[in-house]
């Protein structure tokens, strides 16, 4: 939800000048994202553990991001160390994997 309250002044629906269209089209956005989360819900309800697949995803989300970062940098030839790490970028450390 607080999430949802910073990306409402950055939403590309919020051009439309148009009442009806905007506020129908904000409906739809919130139904899919439920759609989404429906599938998640699903994963938690049958899960065995239900805190070690919240972590198990959160770290792969993190391991994703950095990895993704890191080649953005290869890929721009920055390779530079003291380069600026994006804010969502955290250091994870290595366990052995």
């Amino acid at each position: 939800v607080f999430g949802l309250a910073g990306d409402m002044p950055l939403s590309p629906i919020r051009t439309i000048e148009e009442d009806k269209i905007r506020i129908g089209l904000q409906g739809l956005q919130l139904v899919d994202m439920r759609s989404q989360l429906l599938a998640v819900d699903d994963m938690r309800d049958n899960a065995v553990d239900e805190y070690s697949l919240v972590r198990d995803a959160w770290l792969q989300r993190r391991n994703y991001q950095i990895e993704n970062d890191l080649r953005g940098k290869h890929a721009r030839g920055k390779d530079d160390p003291d380069a600026p790490i994006p804010v969502d970028a955290m250091p994870m450390p290595n366990w052995g994997n």
